[in-house]
């Protein structure tokens, strides 16, 4: 079988897995023991859920910055040149 591309399949597990959660005082990205949960049921590697946790501080730190009215979209923002 072919190996299949992270970018396929990590995009649909981070929305599975939530990718923030409330602490009380706010939401905060999904932390390590529940992605290393999530991880052994799934059958992920190492190296998966290192990318399924820094999706989800990125999806965290970009839901925060939303509240600001001078945040500029994600999709809105050019690649610097380089």
């Amino acid at each position: 079988m072919p190996p299949i591309d992270p970018d396929e399949y990590l995009p649909e597990l981070m929305n599975e897995v939530g990718p923030v959660r409330s602490s009380g005082a706010g939401l905060v990205a999904t932390d390590w023991p529940v992605l290393v949960a999530f991880a052994q049921v799934k059958g992920l590697d190492e190296g998966d859920i290192a990318i399924l946790a820094a999706m989800c501080r990125a999806y965290s730190q970009e839901f925060a910055a939303a509240d600001s009215p001078l945040s500029i979209a994600p999709m809105d923002r050019t690649a610097p040149d380089g």
